[in-house]
């Protein structure tokens, strides 16, 4: 459970970075983070990535995004996909971390962690169903935000705390 919650945060930590330079990923998914020396997670392949609201791809309406992971609306609008598309794709890989299982949106509702195991409480379902909530409005609105709920649930196990500098 530890490590898992360090590496949610490393890349909530590299996603801030990512929007403070004016990035928003739009491919975040297991292949797109890489574990290097000293167990850090680095965020990698940046081909689909906006810059400060710059399409750096120009076919209209091309869905953008990895399948299983990328958020609804990269599906439905992928150029009105925001920062919160990324988050949503951290919550699916989260999901799967600890449940073992993708969660399936086409499901009318997700079951939550704790129904699996008891080492999940009502916090944890709140966190990993908000952060994969198919509409945008309802999740996490930023990284730091999102980050710092982690940091609060995984708080009896030490994480870093840490952001971006």
């Amino acid at each position: 459970m530890r490590k898992i919650g360090e590496y949610l945060n490393q890349t909530l930590c590299g996603l801030e970075e990512l929007r403070g330079a004016g990035v928003i990923h739009r491919d975040i998914k297991p292949d797109n983070l890489m574990i290097i020396d000293d167990d850090l997670i680095k965020i990698i392949d940046l081909d689909l990535r906006t810059i400060q609201g710059k399409e750096k791809m120009t076919i209209p309406g091309m869905q953008v995004g990895s399948p299983f992971y990328a958020a609804p609306e990269q599906e439905d609008d992928p150029e009105q996909a925001d920062e919160r598309a990324d988050l949503y794709s951290v919550g699916i890989i989260a999901y799967r971390l600890f449940t073992g299982r993708l969660a399936n949106q086409r499901q009318k509702s997700i079951p939550p962690p704790s129904r699996d195991t008891a080492e999940f409480n009502r916090e944890w379902d709140e966190f990993l169903l908000k952060s994969i909530c198919t509409k945008s409005r309802d999740r996490y609105q930023s990284a730091k935000e999102m980050r710092l709920q982690l940091q609060s649930i995984c708080r009896p196990y030490s994480l870093g705390s840490a952001g971006p500098p």
